[in-house]
Order: C-alpha cells, then structure tokens, then sequence
C-alpha cells in the first residue's frame, strides 16, 4: 500500500498561488471570453489576456523566490 506523499509538488504550489492571487483577473478575463463567445475574433479580450498572464508570470517569479526561502512555501503563501 503507497503512502500519501505530505510534501507539496511544485505544480500544485503554482496552483494554489496562482488561484488565489489571480482570480480577479482570471474572472475578468472569463467574463470578457464569455461576452464574446459567440462572436469571438482574434485579440477581442488581448487587454484582459495580458494582464492576466502578466499576474501568472509575477506569481511564478513570487513562488521561485518563496521557495528560495522556506522548504515548504505552503505555509508561507497561506
């Protein structure tokens, strides 16, 4: 019988960071998707997508350096 791993991987940390720091822009971004689905073209929410993945790439730069300080950065981001 396999234990359960108590260490945090990596890709779940992203996702907990990510999910809590940028949910205000994923909505905005969902949202604007939404409105426009039946009329989608090309850069129709590029302002929401931005800044969307502008906050993804500052919580991957934030996680990097969390990790650089704490071994569990769980407990940090919490």
């Amino acid at each position: 019988m396999q234990t359960a791993k108590t260490s945090t991987t990596p890709l779940r940390q992203l996702a907990l960071h990510s999910t809590t720091t940028c949910s205000s822009h994923a909505t905005i971004y969902g949202k604007c998707i939404l409105a426009a689905y039946t009329d989608v073209r090309k850069d129709s929410c590029k302002q929401e997508f931005e800044k969307f993945g502008q906050c993804l790439r500052e919580a991957v730069c934030l996680l990097v350096v969390i990790k650089k300080v704490s071994p569990d950065p769980v407990y940090f981001l919490r």
